[in-house]
């Protein structure tokens, strides 16, 4: 079953987590916002893609198996976007979600 993490941002599309995440040791393949991952050791594999569209950009992160891995690239993810956009927002699309409203996590900075 696939898990989705959504994080919308303006500037979703600037943010080069290929670059941020290159080092790590489950890089697989990537350029600008778009990457995968896989842990060899566990076989988990995760993708980060790019979209437009909603409310605005978006990056989408989604694995068939949730682990460490998956929990790692959502924290690289923010960390790199926050660096951009001090308001992000966060939706965790479960198998079976069909509601794509209101975010479940909004993110800001100590101004908003």
């Amino acid at each position: 079953m696939k898990h989705e993490l959504v994080i919308h941002s303006r500037y979703a599309e600037r943010a080069d987590l290929a670059a941020a995440m290159r080092d790590w040791p489950e890089f697989v393949a990537g350029a600008g916002p778009d990457v995968e991952l896989a842990d060899r050791a566990t076989g988990e594999m995760v993708a980060i893609r790019y979209g437009d569209g909603w409310e605005n950009d978006y990056l989408s992160i989604t694995t068939d198996a949730p682990g460490a891995l998956f929990d790692r690239a959502i924290g690289g993810a923010v960390r790199v976007l926050l660096g951009f956009d001090s308001r992000i927002k966060l939706r965790l699309i479960t198998p079976g979600d069909t509601r794509l409203d209101t975010p479940k996590f909004v993110v800001r900075d100590a101004d908003g």
